[in-house]
């Protein structure tokens, strides 16, 4: 488990005042790591419900993220790819 600033909220948690930004911190964890094909999936859940798959294949070096409002999207997207057997344990 760990903090972050989730980049994609920031519209809704910066307020400007006496020329100070404050930015919502966030509690994350990792939920699922996955992997086919060399190609790496890690998904982590935001406190708030919505997930985020962070994908790459180079071992993260460099990644893609996606965002998702909740668990039945995101199982809708991965399941083609990873089979509904590997997403069931999902929190």
């Amino acid at each position: 488990m760990f903090w972050t600033v989730n980049p994609m909220r920031l519209k809704n948690s910066i307020r400007t005042a006496s020329s100070y930004i404050y930015f919502k911190i966030v509690q994350m964890k990792i939920v699922k790591q996955l992997e086919k094909n060399q190609n790496q999936v890690r998904i982590l859940k935001y406190e708030d419900g919505s997930y985020i798959m962070e994908y790459s294949n180079d071992f993260f070096i460099t990644k893609q993220i996606v965002e998702y409002e909740n668990r039945e999207s995101l199982i809708k997207s991965l399941t083609p790819r990873f089979g509904i057997e590997n997403l069931e344990d999902l929190e």
